[in-house]
Formats: structure tokens, C-alpha cells, sequence
């Protein structure tokens, strides 16, 4: 029974230990790149969040990429990434949201598979 209990709180212990880790790595967040993100690229999240919902109900979706001199680089995809009305989804919607709700934001630009950031 004592090695019984010993393995439980061993595996309690390591349990705690991951809930830890998972909520550092909410604290810390990165980009895709790897790069540690900052409270702008947060704010940025957020709105992009509540904006997914509607681009997912139309086949489509967005991931946020970076946001460097006043402009947040995103990429649609699925049938945004070749919808016609991707600039109007852009700069209509979704460039008028961050503008709006993120005061650093001037541009939002989406990014392709072609381009080098």
C-alpha cells in the first residue's frame, strides 16, 4: 500500500507540474514564428477571435501573423484565401475591426505564401 500511495502522489506531483507548465505558456505567449508576443499582439488575437467565427460559417478562416510598424499581417485561408472578395473581407471588415478596437493598428495586410517577412 505505501508503494501505492508513494505512485499516486508521484503522479499527482507531475500532474500539478503539467497544469503549471500549460498555464506559463498561456502567461508567455509566441507568435508563429516562434517570437515572444507583446500586448499589442494580443489585442490583435482578441479581435481576430471574435472575427473568426464569421469567416469560419463562410468556409473561411485567419491567422495571425505579425504586426510590425503599425501594420498586422494576417493570412486567410481556406475559401478566403481565394474568395473575390477577399479585399473587400480585408479592408472592409477585418482591417475597420483592428483599426477600431486596436489604436496602434493603421493597416492590416494579408499575407501569401510568396511573400518574405
Amino acid at each position: 500500500n505505501t508503494h501505492f500511495t508513494e505512485l499516486i502522489i508521484t503522479k499527482t506531483l507531475n500532474l500539478f507540474n503539467i497544469f503549471n507548465i500549460i498555464e506559463l505558456f498561456h502567461k508567455i505567449s509566441y507568435n508563429v514564428f516562434g517570437d515572444f508576443m507583446s500586448e499589442i499582439d494580443k489585442k490583435i488575437i482578441n479581435v481576430i477571435d471574435k472575427i473568426r467565427p464569421f469567416l469560419i460559417s463562410d468556409g473561411g478562416d485567419i491567422e495571425f501573423v505579425k504586426f510590425e510598424d503599425g501594420i498586422a499581417y494576417v493570412k486567410l485561408l481556406g475559401q478566403c484565401a481565394g474568395c473575390s472578395l477577399i479585399d473587400t473581407t480585408l479592408k472592409d471588415g477585418i482591417e475597420v475591426a483592428l483599426v477600431n478596437e486596436v489604436p496602434e493598428v493603421v493597416e492590416v495586410i494579408n499575407v501569401n505564401d510568396d511573400m518574405d517577412l
